[in-house]
């Protein structure tokens, strides 16, 4: 059975696809970056990154990401400007840290009002915590 509008074209029935939900990672080791980009992966969004040497405030507006995954190694972490470039463009701030660094980021994670998990992490927790942060 074909479905046809009035001047005999197809009718496609397929609704048209959504943009991909992004998540910029923002990570102080290239390991902690592609665990992240795989857990991000897992739970069904995509993994953007800043271009070399792209600073932060550009790898926002250029990538447009849902939520920023950011690791407390990462320079960046502690920048008074960063939930105001997430903000701008809609985005919540997901703060991460090594269990040495554990009580500054959740200080932080807190003061900034964004959520915060520690390090390591299992896949469930991390997928618990990002959709936790996509429904706020």
């Amino acid at each position: 059975m074909q479905l046809t509008q009035s001047e005999n074209r197809p009718l496609s029935l397929v609704p048209p696809s959504l943009p991909a939900v992004r998540a910029l990672i923002l990570a102080g080791h290239a390991d902690t970056a592609a665990i992240l980009g795989d857990f991000v992966v897992r739970s069904g969004l995509t993994p953007v990154h800043p271009l070399d040497d792209e600073p932060v405030d550009q790898a926002v507006a250029r990538t447009r990401p849902r939520v920023a995954i950011v690791d407390f190694d990462h320079p960046c972490a502690m920048s008074q400007r960063l939930p105001e470039w997430l903000g701008a463009v809609g985005a919540r701030l997901l703060l991460c840290a090594a269990l040495h660094r554990n009580a500054e980021a959740r200080d932080r994670a807190l003061r900034t009002g964004s959520l915060y998990f520690p390090l390591p992490i299992t896949y469930r927790d991390f997928d618990l915590v990002l959709r936790t942060a996509l429904l706020l």
